[in-house]
């Protein structure tokens, strides 16, 4: 995966949809900061974050670390931002001790990894006592589903489309309660046409440890 998301951050994977790393829309940011705000509290690790645009807006509100999986991410983040802590990892493996950070915001970095397992395992692991995971990721319904079949089933799922894993409400919040989180908060992140979801916003307050 690291080595993917090299070449994903160099642009250098040119076939396929959906491909480049994305430009932030920061208006959107923003007013997402304002829906979720009153969630965040103590320090927050920002995962996924590729350029840094998003770890910069949870910077004005509270102490942010960003990290990501790619090198070159990272460099692009400490560039644009110095003022603010970027470090390299893999969200399978964080490198930091049990409930270090008040929350975790996670904005479309789920859909991305394999192994969902130890990618939620180890979100609660870092999240302290009653902390909030923070999430946006894309959401699968039925009538998305049909409206994709008729007209988008190619690009949406182009094998070179970085996408590994479809949520709906209901897949994504079985697995946060496998993992010792329950949703508290949760709205659509934009629309395709009327009644049609982009995108899913989620906030998981930790119930309980999971080892």
């Amino acid at each position: 995966m690291e080595e993917y998301y090299e070449r994903y951050w160099k642009n250098e994977i040119n076939a396929g949809v959906m491909n480049k790393p994305p430009i932030e829309n920061i208006s959107r940011t923003r007013n997402m900061l304002i829906k979720v705000r009153r969630f965040l509290k103590g320090e927050c690790l920002d995962v996924g974050c590729g350029d840094g645009s998003i770890t910069s807006e949870l910077n004005k509100i509270i102490p942010t670390i960003g990290l990501d999986v790619s090198e070159v991410a990272i460099r692009k983040a400490r560039k644009k931002y110095p003022h603010i802590k970027f470090i390299k990892g893999d969200v399978t493996n964080l490198p930091f001790g049990k409930k270090h950070f008040g929350c975790v915001f996670a904005s479309e970095l789920i859909e991305h990894v394999q192994d969902t397992n130890i990618m939620f395992s180890e979100f609660n692991r870092v999240l302290s006592e009653n902390g909030c995971l923070i999430m946006t990721t894309p959401e699968l319904t039925f009538l998305k589903n049909v409206f994709i079949a008729l007209f988008y089933w190619n690009k949406y799922y182009n094998p070179a489309n970085p996408h590994i894993r479809f949520y709906s409400k209901k897949s994504l919040g079985s697995i946060l309660k496998k993992f010792g989180f329950k949703i508290i908060h949760y709205e659509h992140d934009g629309e395709i046409i009327y009644g049609i979801p982009k995108g899913m916003m989620v906030v998981a307050k930790k119930m309980r440890q999971y080892e």
